[in-house]
């Protein structure tokens, strides 16, 4: 609703919106009837950071990597299933992609309201796996309530770099909980670059980077309003090729 609201709000530049993948591009790109258009609906102002996706496990099952985890999902098929926030959020889409980069596993996927439910039901072992971000994973991981076996980015993460990544386990799969700020279509640009340079103000001061970095969230310091426009059509054709892959509708 935010999102159809600040599509239609007028382009002064006094009406923004911060957007993550999965309000502002899978959320629509997976309705029959979509709010806004991921591309045309928003002129982007900066691209404020991203952290990495990361795969926790049951912690009943004793598995301890990746390529464990598949082969038990390739030894019993249809009889594990994963948690994630909710349909069509990074999490979920982002589950759907190993799957299919994996070679066509199988994994029934519980939606919850939030990540919360999802999480807990990993522990109590009532799910195989959940996927999140280090923010509400990374204590559990320590304290080994929820062990974190691989990190679905390029390069391991400083906050837990015992964890693989799923490139080194061999599995192509990238997928980043990305932010920007952006304004209604037609905001010019004499009004997006001066925004575009207050929030890398923000997201360059040392206290904030500091504070972000605990838990894997990297700064984006350097965005423009081009830039931000080209990471944007990145972003709609991961996120569009994995709804499209995996059947996913909203009503």
């Amino acid at each position: 609703m935010g999102g159809a609201e600040v599509s239609r709000a007028a382009p002064d530049g006094a009406t923004l919106i911060f957007h993550s993948p999965t309000s502002g591009i899978a959320g629509p790109m997976a309705r029959r009837n979509p709010p806004y258009n991921p591309l045309r609906g928003f002129a982007p102002v900066s691209v404020l950071g991203f952290t990495p996706m990361v795969l926790s496990v049951n912690p009943k099952l004793g598995i301890a990597t990746l390529p464990q985890l598949v082969d038990l999902l390739r030894r019993e098929p249809g009889r594990h299933s994963y948690g994630s926030s909710g349909i069509g959020g990074v999490p979920h889409l982002s589950a759907e992609l190993l799957k299919l980069r994996a070679g066509g596993l199988e994994a029934t996927h519980v939606p919850y309201r939030g990540a919360a439910g999802a999480i807990q039901d990993t522990m109590a072992g009532n799910l195989t796996f959940v996927i999140d971000t280090f923010a509400p994973l990374l204590q559990l991981h320590q304290s080994g309530q929820l062990p974190a076996i691989s990190v679905l980015d390029e390069a391991r993460s400083p906050v837990a770099p015992e964890v693989r990544t799923a490139w080194e386990d061999g599995i192509d799969v990238i997928t980043r909980n990305t932010n920007w700020l952006a304004a209604p279509p037609a905001t010019p640009d004499a009004l997006l670059a001066p925004l575009a340079a207050a929030s890398a103000a923000v997201m360059a001061d040392p206290g904030m980077k500091a504070e972000l970095a605990k838990f894997a969230y990297e700064a984006v310091v350097q965005s423009r309003p081009k830039d931000a426009r080209q990471a944007l059509v990145a972003e709609v054709e991961l996120w569009g090729s994995i709804i499209r892959a995996a059947g996913i509708e909203l009503e």
